[in-house]
């Protein structure tokens, strides 16, 4: 019984190495066997691919030349799509961010392109407004009645060319003093009268022309004898005339300037009609939005004081409306943002 299970165990050590053996030679055959089919099938595709050559070339080629038509009427489209410098000017100067805007068109200044020109222009008037350094102050404004003038020296049928012109001359005669503000007097009315003429809808232009009507209406005795020193017919207007201005300019574009509530409810008052008067300085007070500029500031300032002066109304009662005011336009944000996180939601 020993010596059979000695012989045995001999005939499992004889067998172990010999089975290795065997299923190693089975893999390698399988291994082969898919190689040889692989190599078959590769040779079998290359005979085919020799056979059609030209017409997978030219198919490739069609394709290419198709697909690079197509990105390339894609990015045109795109190229079209995406806003160009004007357009974001203007949506930046409608959302009253001036440093944007001036730093936008500063970026992309085209000496040639009148409408770049005069927007940076605009742009420069609007720095003056906004810093508090009087030198700053001066060197924007002299720097926008530049780029105006190369604006209207391209384009002179450009109405806002001559309008803006015409705002900056007299701005920067306002750093010459009374005297170079009346010498310019004349010439700044003529170019508003001529953007007007150019654009018989352009509301700026007839405020403007309203507002030098109503300087010159309400001329001090001193100012006066300055202008009449420097003319032998000084410039001169009336309140009437004035208010014809600034009413044609709202009746083309209603509620398009917070001066122009102002200025209606000054002359009105200039002319006696209290209830006309106060109708618009109150307008004006509630004219301001979330985005408030500071010359709208000022606006309100204005329409402010002229109802103190006349005794329009209380300042108490005026703080209490304007705290009304200030709870109903919270309430509206937050609507405005519930109505938002609803939404993503």
């Amino acid at each position: 019984m020993a010596a059979t299970m000695e012989n045995l165990h001999r005939f499992i050590k004889l067998f172990k190495p010999s089975q290795k053996f065997a299923s190693y030679l089975h893999r390698n055959y399988a291994r082969t066997h898919f190689l040889k089919n692989r190599w078959y099938t590769i040779q079998k595709c290359s005979m085919l691919k020799l056979l059609s050559r030209r017409p997978v070339l030219s198919s490739l080629t069609t394709v290419s030349a198709v697909s690079w038509f197509v990105k390339k009427e894609e990015a045109e489209i795109k190229e079209d799509k995406q806003p160009s410098v004007i357009q974001k000017a203007d949506e930046l100067y409608d959302a009253n961010k001036t440093i944007a805007l001036y730093d936008l068109l500063k970026e992309n200044l085209d000496e040639n392109d009148d409408e770049i020109l005069w927007r940076l222009a605009r742009a420069c008037r609007d720095m003056s407004l906004m810093t508090k350094n009087f030198t700053r102050k001066k060197e924007y404004m002299y720097e926008g009645f530049d780029y105006v003038k190369k604006a209207l020296e391209l384009n002179e049928k450009n109405f806002a060319c001559h309008k803006w012109y015409a705002i900056l001359l007299d701005k920067t005669a306002e750093y010459g003093g009374t005297k170079k503000r009346i010498e310019n007097a004349y010439l700044v009315k003529d170019h508003f009268v001529r953007a007007v003429e150019l654009n018989p809808k352009d509301a700026t232009s007839m405020y403007s022309i309203g507002h030098w009507c109503y300087l010159f209406a309400d001329m001090s005795w001193y100012t006066k004898k300055i202008a009449s020193a420097i003319f032998s017919t000084p410039p001169s207007s009336t309140f009437e005339e004035a208010l014809k201005y600034f009413e044609m300019a709202e009746e083309v574009d209603p509620d398009f300037y917070i001066w122009n509530h102002v200025y209606l409810g000054k002359t009105y008052m200039k002319l006696g009609d209290e209830e006309k008067g106060k109708k618009y300085l109150m307008k004006a007070r509630g004219l301001s939005g979330p985005n408030t500029s500071i010359d709208e500031r000022e606006a309100m300032m204005e329409a402010f004081r002229t109802l103190l002066e006349y005794k329009l109304i209380d300042p108490k009662i005026l703080k209490e409306m304007d705290k009304k005011k200030e709870m109903e336009r919270q309430k509206e944000t937050e609507k405005e943002k519930e109505m938002k996180e609803n939404k993503e939601r």
